[in-house]
């Protein structure tokens, strides 16, 4: 689930041969995007998190859902629709790293005339439009989780089509972007912010708390630093200087905080400026 604390703030740093690099990223189901709309918190609670369960057994049903959707998509590509396949909303540890299955199925977005249509040009002819992917020439792609949501748009007239596919395809599922998202951590991201903030902690540091295993629902939880407000200018400062995350996966090294009643973000922006090459 999504949690919003005021105008919360995720940053990934990492310092790569002298450079500070500066990132936005998604950590505990909150992204840059979704922070800075001004969603409630009600509209946020979305995804979920879980600890990870990276076994054989897991890695071979996701191979086997890949291989129903692009089965899916052959069906589809054979019966005259443009489809192709792209990544869930899902994120699972695979081979001890993170992973967002390609188990969604996409069609090209068609104009009224039933042409291919580009960024920005059709949309409005989908009124359930859930997903847009936008490829490198601009091509515009939608989902649709099933059939049915083809009425009343320009892909109405195969509708039929798009039918016979899933009866050929009983196991195909296609992924639903409504529900709940799943985002798990790999092992050594959850390790590493252990030993980070033990080390913090030894340097006089006591709000660096250890990473919080849970659900996803509460700040803090999950692989990282959460920064609660009321630390000092001076005593943040020290922190960044004592406490680099050089060397650490990029997963624990995102830093959670809010940015009001804070001067976080200048810090943190002062501090990059000052140590790139």
């Amino acid at each position: 689930m999504r949690v919003k604390i005021d105008s919360v703030v995720v940053r990934r740093m990492r310092v790569v041969v002298g450079m500070m690099l500066l990132l936005l990223g998604s950590v505990a189901g909150l992204s840059a995007c979704s922070m800075m709309s001004g969603e409630t918190n009600a509209e946020q609670q979305n995804d979920v998190q879980f600890v990870s369960k990276d076994t054989p057994e897991r890695r071979s049903a996701i191979e086997a859902a890949e291989a129903r959707a692009k089965q899916f998509v052959a069906c589809l590509v054979e019966s005259g629709i443009e489809a192709d396949v792209a990544e869930d909303n899902d994120t699972y540890v695979v081979s001890g790293q993170q992973y967002k299955p390609k188990t969604l199925v996409i069609v090209r977005m068609l104009d009224a005339a039933g042409n291919p249509a580009y960024a920005g040009e059709a949309s409005g002819l989908y009124p359930d439009l859930h997903y847009t992917h936008i490829g490198d020439g601009g091509d515009a792609w939608i989902y649709f989780k099933d059939s049915t949501h083809m009425m009343g748009t320009p892909y109405a007239g195969r509708q039929a089509a798009y039918q016979a596919c899933e009866r050929k395809n009983p196991e195909f599922e296609q992924a639903d972007l409504d529900a709940m998202g799943v985002i798990e951590y790999p092992e050594e991201a959850w390790q590493a912010s252990l030993e980070y903030a033990r080390d913090c902690r030894a340097k006089g540091f006591s709000w660096v708390k250890d990473p919080v295993r849970g659900n996803g629902d509460k700040p803090g939880e999950g692989p990282g630093v959460f920064i609660p407000n009321g630390i000092s200018d001076e005593e943040f400062l020290r922190w960044l200087e004592e406490c680099p995350v050089d060397g650490l996966p990029h997963l624990s090294a995102t830093m959670i905080y809010s940015s009001r009643g804070n001067n976080y973000d200048e810090i943190l922006r002062q501090y990059e400026l000052e140590h790139q090459e």
